[in-house]
């Protein structure tokens, strides 16, 4: 069974209907979770249940170290006792400093308590730039721009996981045939249409993507599907179909992910 579904979609701050950036991969006996943000709170939902009952290792994969992306880990308590939680994290951390050092500022007193005294086992490992085989897996690593260091993740030629990124052209390479990329879509290109300064541009974009540049990318790369992500929490549930249809007419294999549904891969 290969599959995945959507625990969280949103940017920066959950909205009433999405979660900041959570998606569970299922593939047989490996459960990979792209991202700790609130959409960490599902696993309380049927589905997040379901889902631990089938499997006692659990592996977490973070894109970058902002809050929106692990603060679900502080969730773990709750839902996760007696499992095996492994945490991915960019080796290349915030001033040269260690993941477990970057996480250990967060999860320990007086601003929470730490892992070591979480009701699960947690280990932190930090993962390179490059290609890697876990638990079976092919699992590539590919730095990619944002506002700190941030990492796309490949899981063999199913998925491309590219949340907080900057538009650039690496990922054509990168992501070339995957079956479904999962881009950053925070802004929609027609609200930055009198910007014509490339520097003034980016800094309005605060090193994210619009949803033009994630179709133009998808079709340069020839994915077979591109989902939209990080979705702006500035606009309602009812706009978001308008910018799904601008992204597709670029790209016509564009979808916009509802949480909680499975996807086939």
């Amino acid at each position: 069974m290969k599959r995945m579904v959507l625990f969280g979609s949103a940017g920066w701050i959950p909205s009433h209907s999405r979660e900041t950036m959570c998606v569970l991969v299922e593939l047989g006996p490996n459960l990979f979770v792209m991202d700790a943000g609130s959409g960490m709170r599902r696993f309380k939902s049927r589905i997040g249940s379901a889902l631990l009952s089938r499997h006692d290792t659990i592996s977490i994969f973070l894109s970058h170290y902002h809050l929106d992306h692990i603060i679900g880990i502080s969730y773990l308590p709750l839902n996760f006792t007696g499992k095996r939680v492994i945490i991915y994290a960019p080796e290349s951390g915030l001033e040269g400093e260690r993941p477990e050092q970057i996480l250990g500022r967060l999860f320990d007193a007086p601003l929470f308590f730490p892992l070591s005294g979480f009701p699960c086992k947690v280990e932190i490992r930090a993962i390179r730039e490059g290609e890697h085989r876990i638990d079976g897996v092919r699992v590539e690593v590919r730095p990619q721009s944002h506002t700190v260091p941030s990492v796309a993740y490949r899981i063999e030629d199913l998925l491309y996981y590219a949340t907080d990124r900057r538009p650039t052209d690496e990922l054509v390479q990168h992501a070339s045939g995957v079956q479904v990329l999962l881009h950053d879509a925070s802004f929609d290109a027609e609200d930055f249409a009198g910007i014509t300064d490339p520097e003034q541009l980016q800094k309005e974009l605060w090193g994210h993507s619009t949803a033009q540049n994630a179709a133009r990318l998808a079709k340069e790369a020839g994915v077979g599907q591109l989902g939209l992500v990080h979705l702006s929490p500035d606009m309602k549930e009812d706009e978001y179909p308008a910018l799904l249809e601008k992204a597709r007419s670029i790209f016509p294999d564009t979808f916009l992910p509802k949480e909680g549904r499975w996807i086939s891969l």
